[in-house]
C-alpha cells in the first residue's frame, strides 16, 4: 500500500483531504471513501504528545517511581502559594499548579532535579490504532462472512469482497457508536494474526472515540475537560455524541487538552 495523506495534530486537514478525494459527506465514513472508482482506506491513531499539566507530570513521575522502585510524594504549600514539592527517592523539584501547563525548558529542569531522564518519563504510548481484527470467509451460499475478534456479537457479510469490507466499516462503527452513546466499555482491538484482516473504525466516529477514551484513561469528566477549554458542559456532550456533526477544530482541541494527538492515514486500499 502507499500512503497519499498523513497528518498529525491535523485532523481537521486530513478531514478535508479525504473529503475532497472521496466526496465525503458528514457520514459518508461509513464506506471507504473512492475517487474514479479507486477505494482508499483511511485509519486513524492515537497517541501521547509531550505537553503536559503539572497534574499529568505528576502521574508520569509517580508512575516511573512504581517501575524504578522508589518512594515518590507531593508537599502542598502551607500557605497560600501553589506551587510544591515533588519528591522522588532523594530528589526533590518545585511543581507548579498542577492545573496548569508546563513549558518545555522548565520540565527540562525539573527532570534534572530529580535525576531522571526525559525519555524515561515522557515516552508515549505506542500509537493506537483504531482498527480491529476480523475474519473474512467464504459461507456456504458464495458470501463473505465477516466475524470481530474482539466483538464477538458484532458480524456481517457482503455479496464480495469489497462490499464485506465496506459492511465491516458499517457494522463495527454502529457498534461503537452505541458503546459510545451509553458510555460502555470500549474493547481494545487485539493484533490481527495469521488470516485476519484489520477493519478500520469509521472517521465519522474515529475522532469521538479517541475523546472518549482520552477522557477515561486521563480520568477527566466533561465537566473538567469543558473548564479547561473554557466551553459550557453541554458543548462536550455534544463532541461525544455519535449523531452531532462536531467540528474536528473542536475535537482536536480537547484532544491537546488532554496530552493527546490524532493521526489520520490514507492508504490505497488493498
Amino acid at each position: 500500500m502507499n500512503a497519499i495523506v498523513r497528518a498529525n495534530q491535523n485532523y481537521a486537514g486530513i478531514y478535508g483531504a479525504v473529503t475532497r478525494v472521496g466526496r465525503l459527506a458528514a457520514r459518508a465514513g461509513n464506506h471507504p471513501p473512492r475517487a474514479h472508482g479507486h477505494r482508499f482506506d483511511a485509519r486513524t491513531y492515537l497517541s501521547d504528545t509531550n505537553r503536559v499539566r503539572g497534574a499529568e507530570f505528576e502521574r508520569r513521575v509517580q508512575k516511573l517511581a512504581r517501575r524504578k522502585d522508589v518512594t515518590c510524594h507531593f508537599v502542598s504549600d502551607k500557605g497560600k502559594g501553589s506551587h510544591g514539592r515533588l519528591y522522588f527517592g532523594g530528589e526533590f523539584t518545585t511543581l507548579k499548579d498542577r492545573k496548569k501547563e508546563i513549558g518545555r525548558d522548565l520540565l527540562a529542569k525539573m527532570c534534572r532535579d530529580l535525576n531522571i531522564d526525559p525519555h524515561d518519563l515522557l515516552r508515549g504510548k505506542p500509537m493506537s490504532a483504531f482498527a480491529y481484527p476480523a475474519k473474512f470467509t467464504a459461507g456456504s451460499d458464495g458470501r463473505i462472512l465477516v466475524e470481530f475478534v474482539d466483538l464477538p456479537r458484532v458480524a456481517t457479510d457482503g455479496k464480495d469482497d469489497p462490499e464485506a469490507m465496506e459492511e465491516a466499516m458499517d457494522a463495527l462503527g454502529s457498534d461503537l457508536s452505541i458503546r459510545l452513546s451509553r458510555r460502555e466499555e470500549i474493547p481494545a482491538p487485539s493484533a490481527p494474526v495469521r488470516g485476519q484482516r484489520l477493519v478500520p473504525v469509521p472517521l465519522w466516529l474515529a475522532p469521538k472515540l479517541a475523546l472518549y477514551l482520552a477522557m477515561r484513561e486521563r480520568q477527566v469528566n466533561n465537566s473538567e475537560l469543558a473548564r479547561r477549554l473554557g466551553v459550557h458542559e453541554r458543548a462536550i456532550r455534544r463532541m461525544l455524541d455519535p449523531g452531532h456533526a462536531s467540528k474536528a477544530k473542536k475535537i482536536q482541541a480537547a484532544l491537546t487538552a488532554l496530552g493527546k494527538q490524532m493521526t489520520v492515514e490514507v492508504r490505497d486500499a488493498a
